[in-house]
This record gives C-alpha cells, structure tokens and sequence, in this order.
C-alpha cells in the first residue's frame, strides 16, 4: 500500500506553505515508518493544491482528484491539518466515510486522529463542525463589511459596475453614474 500526502495551499502564509506542509508530512512518514505503524507502506509524495478555496471538495480540486485516482484499499492519506482537506462538516464527513468504506485512513497531524476508533471518530465530527464554524464566521464578516461599504456608498471591488465610475482614492473612493456610459449600455440592450 501507499501512503500519500495532501495539502492546499490558499495564501502566502509561511505556515501553510507548501514546503512546510510537505515537511511536516515527510517527517509523520518518516517517524510512523520507524515505529512500524505503516509496515511495509510507501511513500507516494504530496499531492497539492495552490490558491484552491477551502470550499470546494477535496477530490474535485485537481491535485485532489488525482490524488482520488490513485487511491487503492489500504491506502493512508496525511495531510497536516482538517481545514487543508475540509471546510464543512458535510463534506468532511462523507469524504471520510467514503474513505472508510474503502479502507483507506486519513491521517490529521496537527490533531493525531485516528479514524479506525469510536472516540477518533468523535473528535473528527467535533473538529470537522468547528471549521465550518470559522468558514461561516468568514463568510458573516465578510457580508457585514460589505453591507456597510454599500450602505456608505463606497465601492465593494475595485472595479465599476456597468454604468458608474471610480472617483476618489483608496479609503476615499466610490462610484458615482456615468451617464453617458448608461446611454451606452440602454443602446446594446435595444
């Protein structure tokens, strides 16, 4: 059997590198391979995602879809921490069934789950329910932010809708109708 690595990488955070993850990785393998929990198990590299949000299922991102390809019964999958595979609890938890069906066992280092145990089944649901806990939280920020930007008049991007410009600087700036960008847009839509 295999045993491969995941991360997704989503920012420039040194923590969440792709070198660092690919470390911390190599380094579980390497201590398990040791210890004989892995017995005669290789290793088949990290497998990773860049600038892939969080919110789009594991094995429908691309290296995460390769990785799924590649995945046979007995396998192990390493990742370093649950929201670098998951954000909500419904896909980490039919991810995670899916895998079981097949015997192949995720690994979660930052949190040393094993998924085989009623009480690493536990811990994974609790876990799995507090990083859709903190997507939400995101989600709800970011909504207010942009309420308030609207209701100020302040731009929400930084680009113009159809029918308005930029004017001001940065913290200054808003959007204000273009008329003659208007007339425009009424004359294509005729």
């Amino acid at each position: 059997m295999v045993v491969y690595g995941y991360a997704r990488v989503s920012t420039d955070d040194q923590n969440n590198s792709f070198e660092q993850q690919q470390k911390r990785i190599k380094e579980y393998y390497d201590y398990h391979q040791a210890q004989d929990k892995f017995g005669d198990d290789t290793f088949g590299g990290v497998f990773a995602d860049e600038d892939v949000s969080g919110s789009v299922i594991m094995f429908d991102r691309p290296a995460g879809g390769e990785l799924f390809l590649r995945l046979v019964n007995g396998d192990h999958i390493v990742c370093t921490a649950l929201d670098r595979c998951f954000r909500g609890v419904v896909d980490a938890l039919m991810t995670q069934q899916s895998l079981m069906e097949r015997d192949i066992y995720l690994h979660v280092i930052s949190v040393g789950i094993d998924f085989s145990t009623p009480w690493g089944k536990l811990m994974y649901a609790t876990l799995a329910s507090y990083a859709e806990f903190e997507r939400d939280m995101i989600r709800m920020r970011t909504k207010e932010g942009m309420e308030k930007k609207r209701s100020s008049n302040l731009p929400l991007n930084q680009y113009a809708p159809i029918g308005y410009k930029k004017v001001g600087e940065k913290a200054d700036s808003r959007f204000e109708p273009d008329y003659k960008e208007r007339g425009i847009a009424v004359q294509i839509v005729e």
